[in-house]
């Protein structure tokens, strides 16, 4: 049976269907009704079990087990999956093999490699060229409607109780991954096995202070100086990743710079105003 969910979205709130794009859609398991506002699915088998040390999970490599199907490149393909990680910058940074960048199919085959089922699915952003048509028409002072179909986020699941909320940003060769936020219960782990854990795999935080306690622990890995570490700082926040352990979970929040992120935005009003540009209508006075 059917099941529709509900994904809260950082940019976008509204989810559409994707049962109309059937030979697009970067998760063809999550297909839902035709023109349905909830396009939510569950993925029927369930997969193995991940492997994981203190809360990070560990590579493994094996055949798909089902639970999601080939998929076209028709959102692009990335193979971030190669580059290897680099102490300390964050930018090169994975959680459970998911890393910035990444494109919608890839992160599905690591998801597949590593047993993960997929649970949420929302395709609530444009394309890119949709975005600079918008873009176009919100600078001509025209009505520019809301055009959905995108990928925009995706949630992955493990047997252990951990999840992967993976964010979307619109870029001109299609959805890239800017933000990952990875949540693992302590399951009786303490702070210390944690830190240990995240320094082997990430290198020493940089960034600010690390602040542990008996049942806490908190850590940013970042190379910019500590105001520009922070979102309260002065807008050259570098790539980062941010550890925080409470009393019932592990989280981790990785995501590209604030100059990456203003790159984007800027491109697509960029590519709107060039676009004006080529089709200005005559000066008539």
């Amino acid at each position: 049976m059917r099941k529709t969910f509900t994904v809260p979205m950082v940019v976008l709130s509204l989810s559409v269907s994707v049962a109309a794009q059937a030979q697009s859609d970067p998760f063809a398991n999550l297909r839902g009704v035709a023109n349905s506002v909830k396009a939510l699915g569950r993925i029927g088998k369930k997969p193995a079990v991940s492997t994981a040390e203190d809360g990070v999970v560990v590579a493994e490599s094996s055949r798909s087990d089902g639970s999601t199907e080939q998929i076209s490149a028709a959102e692009g393909a990335t193979n971030r999956a190669s580059t290897q990680i680099v102490k300390g910058d964050a930018a090169t940074f994975d959680i459970g093999g998911i890393k910035l960048g990444m494109s919608p199919s890839e992160v599905e085959r690591v998801a597949k490699m590593r047993k993960l089922k997929l649970s949420d699915l929302n395709k609530s952003h444009p394309s890119y060229e949709q975005a600079v048509a918008s873009k176009m028409k919100e600078m001509r002072n025209q009505y520019a409607p809301l055009v959905f179909g995108s990928t925009a986020f995706v949630r992955l699941q493990d047997d252990q109780g951990s999840s992967w909320g993976v964010h979307f940003n619109i870029t001109r060769e299609g959805p890239r991954t800017y933000m990952i936020q990875y949540e693992t219960p302590l399951n009786g782990r303490t702070p210390a096995g944690f830190a240990t854990s995240l320094i082997e795999k990430y290198g020493p935080p940089k960034g600010g202070p690390s602040r542990m306690s008996e049942r806490t622990y908190y850590a940013n890995w970042c190379t910019g100086p500590r105001t520009a570490c922070t979102y309260s700082g002065d807008g050259t926040r570098p790539a980062y990743l941010e550890a925080n352990m409470e009393t019932d979970k592990l989280r981790l929040r990785l995501e590209i710079s604030y100059a990456q992120t203003m790159a984007l935005e800027n491109a697509i009003r960029d590519q709107a105003q060039a676009n004006l540009a080529k089709t200005a209508p005559k000066v008539t006075f």
